[in-house]
């Protein structure tokens, strides 16, 4: 996926073209991007694709504890409080575990 280029878009100009970036990485980072491609089943240019797409995103709004704590209890408040508990039996161990 081709990069929009700063400078290009600074200057008006809207042409898409690939930019190349070297990157001077040591030799235990370059091993650990590695393995995450991996681990991801892509590419290693893929893989770095995908984590520059993910920082372009807008980050989350930051949130004061008292933001955070009212929509945690608009969130809590919008479940209804009519759901039956579950027994003791319904969450032991050996229920849970149960090979049936």
């Amino acid at each position: 996926m081709p990069v929009l280029c700063p400078f290009l878009k600074a200057r008006g100009r809207q042409k898409q073209e690939p930019m190349t970036l070297t990157l001077t990485l040591t030799p235990e980072k370059e091993t650990r991007l590695v393995a995450q491609a991996r681990r991801a089943g892509l590419s290693l240019d893929e893989y770095v694709q995908r984590v520059l797409d993910r920082a372009d995103e807008a980050p989350a709004p930051r949130l004061t504890p008292e933001e955070r704590a009212a929509r945690f209890r608009a969130w809590a408040d919008s479940h209804g409080t009519d759901t039956p508990l579950l027994t003791d039996e319904a969450i032991s161990r050996e229920a849970i575990y149960s090979r049936d």
